[in-house]
């Protein structure tokens, strides 16, 4: 019977059966637990089995989306400068040099919005690692002692699941 170990712990498996997958879960992150289930519990896929305190993270992706609401406020201002430029230029009241100046402002300020925004899909995803769900059906096998297991300067796992 020959057996196949996967280094990422999922599954092991032979030619002819499957057997239990099993896997020891760690934070990605550093921060206190707020919640974790308990050992022996019965587990689906996607269910919650540690929330960590997720307080300083939030308030990052708050000030990041402040920061873009205002730079959208100010792209917004310096399209309505362009456009009326545009016209003012097409009316030939305003020169290039000035419609190029408010073209650059808007472009400017287009690019600053845009890099903020990627700032916030940043740490909006930054935030999901305060939850860790299960990955398969099954139970939780083992805890282990809850001093510094969130530390990711030095992991240590917060427990052990296992699909039988």
């Amino acid at each position: 019977m020959k057996k196949i170990i996967l280094t990422s712990a999922f599954l092991i498996a032979s030619t002819s059966s499957i057997y239990a997958a099993q896997m020891n879960i760690y934070a990605q992150v550093s921060a206190n637990i707020n919640y974790i289930k308990s050992a022996g519990s019965s587990i689906n896929k996607g269910d919650v089995l540690v929330r960590l305190d997720s307080k300083q993270a939030q308030a990052k992706l708050n000030e990041v989306m402040s920061l873009s609401n205002y730079k959208k406020v100010i792209l917004d201002d310096a399209k309505k400068v362009l456009d009326d430029y545009t016209l003012l230029y097409d009316s030939t009241v305003a020169s290039k040099r000035e419609l190029d100046l408010a073209e650059l402002n808007e472009r400017k300020a287009r690019y600053a919005y845009e890099e903020q925004e990627s700032k916030v899909r940043y740490y909006k995803e930054e935030l999901k690692k305060y939850i860790i769900r299960a990955p398969f059906k099954g139970t939780i096998t083992k805890l282990v002692n809850q001093r510094n297991v969130t530390n990711i300067k030095s992991p240590k796992s917060l427990m052990e699941i296992s699909s039988k």
